[in-house]
């Protein structure tokens, strides 16, 4: 039978299963994607036999403009609350910042990891441990957003 995309995703969740990533239908959500943007980041690069030096370019220039958005971002958020509610308001936002800065840290630490340990089991061609390294990280976050969450509330005041 032929699988549809309900088979691969909650909506009431919001969560896509791990085994979506593994299907014709993620790569025909990647596929949906600019040519540009594919043709740029994807087609061009071998690993094993381009220059270290544009490997680093076509690498690092959308991390240094992902980084430049969220400074930005920051930035005019600081505006507008500035403006908005005064300097409480960016005050309690600085108060916060620390603790979204480690949020984030251990969402990457989680995130990083799980995808090297899916790129090694693909490049094994064990599509089963893929699949569970994936789903175990999933749970990995829930634990830690739980304990994050309780962390949170015990010290509020």
């Amino acid at each position: 039978t032929k699988n549809s995309i309900n088979d691969f995703y909650s909506p009431t969740l919001f969560i896509i299963q791990p085994k979506f990533l593994l299907t014709q239908k993620f790569f025909l959500c990647y596929n949906a994607l600019p040519y540009a943007v594919r043709n740029d980041c994807m087609k061009n690069l071998d690993l094993g036999k381009d220059k270290i030096g544009k490997l680093l370019l076509n690498f690092s220039i959308p991390c240094i403009i992902s980084m430049l958005v969220g400074a930005l971002y920051n930035i005019v958020d600081q505006i507008f609350i500035g403006n908005g509610v005064g300097y409480l308001g960016n005050a309690a936002t600085n108060v916060v910042y620390p603790f979204t800065v480690i949020a984030l840290a251990l969402a990457l630490l989680v995130g990083d990891g799980a995808s090297a340990l899916f790129s090694l089991y693909l490049g094994k061609k064990d599509n089963k441990s893929a699949n569970k390294g994936v789903g175990n990280s999933i749970i990995l976050m829930l634990i830690i957003s739980i304990i994050v969450t309780i962390f949170g509330y015990v010290f509020q005041e």
